[in-house]
């Protein structure tokens, strides 16, 4: 191999590696903001429940599904890059250092570990199912009315996308067909939490 090429791995490597950064960054800035806007919604909300409807309580909720999705759509980011660098460009860098064969490069090493990313599910999940719970109970309590109990039920329907997202994100990524198929990602992600 040449020079030439792995002189650009090695570019290649280092730009990715910021643009992961760069998401985890922005990644965390939504969470930041969701954790702020739905507590302080749902705080507002409450201190005013006898001057608006009951109904406004599940606009904190539908907006913390909403942050889920895009953080998720940041995790998937990193994930892909994550992905494109172990099966690409650390294969490429590994052979050109002679690397010793027991020691695993980083994004190897992190992908075949089970990392527990339910913490992040249950802290990122835990504030979008309180607001939607905060909700539920109080448009579920007498008298019962069609447009509530739709309401509700929209709500859970959106929690359950939510949650698929989060648990099932490996098949947010793409995998093409024939012999240039990337292997399947393990549930356990790659070097990032979420």
């Amino acid at each position: 191999m040449s020079t030439g090429h792995i002189a650009l791995a090695e570019t290649m490597l280092a730009q990715l590696r910021e643009e992961m950064l760069e998401a985890q960054r922005a990644r965390a800035q939504v969470i930041g903001f969701k954790i702020t806007l739905v507590s302080t919604g749902v705080a507002l909300i409450g201190a005013n429940l006898g001057k608006i409807p009951l109904e406004v309580l599940a606009v904190p909720a539908v907006a913390a599904v909403f942050f889920d999705l895009l953080i998720n759509a940041y995790s998937v980011s990193i994930k892909r890059i994550g992905l494109y660098v172990r099966h690409h460009l650390e294969p490429l860098l590994r052979d050109a250092a002679e690397w010793p064969a027991g020691i695993p490069t980083w994004e190897s090493f992190a992908s075949s570990q089970h990392w527990n990313s339910w913490l992040f599910l249950f802290g990122n999940l835990g504030i979008t199912a309180l607001a939607a719970l905060v909700a539920g109970v109080a448009l579920l309590a007498p008298p019962l009315v069609l447009p509530r109990v739709l309401l509700v039920l929209g709500m859970a329907v959106l929690l359950g996308v939510d949650f698929a997202t989060f648990v099932h994100k490996e098949r947010l990524l793409p995998v093409r067909s024939g012999a240039e198929s990337a292997p399947e990602v393990p549930e356990a992600g790659l070097a990032e939490n979420g």
